[in-house]
């Protein structure tokens, strides 16, 4: 009788223990798809985040251009920019120039934003906003 008792217990074990080994895989891949879940969201909000920073500097560009306050344009060679103080640390953050690059650079600012692959309404937002002396 015991022996019997001790068969069905350990029959219940082992099958409580398969059902606890396939819920945690069931869990293992829930939690996988909420990481990649996650991870998609965080993609898409930076995303969204750069998309917008690059309309609000098209606007505010376009304000400036408006105004007659343009000192630095699409079409103004970058060596030219470099003379002016601050602009080579804007154009290091605005990843338009690295910052070991040395020798003249003669490209323009928006050929210079094309092959760098960012966005030159930022990078001229940024140094029409640096206090230039004429």
């Amino acid at each position: 009788m015991m022996e019997l008792l001790n068969g069905v217990l350990a029959a219940a074990l082992m099958a409580l223990a398969g059902l606890n080994y396939f819920k945690t895989r069931q869990l293992e891949r829930r939690l996988i798809l909420s990481v990649a879940a996650v991870n998609d969201l965080a993609f898409r909000s930076d995303e969204t985040a750069k998309f917008l920073e690059t309309q609000v500097a098209r606007a505010y560009y376009d304000q400036l251009r408006r105004a007659g306050r343009l000192v630095f344009r699409g079409d103004t060679p970058v060596d030219e920019a470099l003379s002016h103080p601050g602009a080579r640390e804007v154009l290091i953050e605005q990843k338009l120039i690295k910052k070991k690059q040395s020798g003249p650079i003669t490209h323009s600012l928006a050929e210079q934003a094309g092959q760098a692959g960012v966005s030159l309404e930022r990078a001229l937002v940024a140094l029409n906003n640096l206090e230039v002396s004429p």
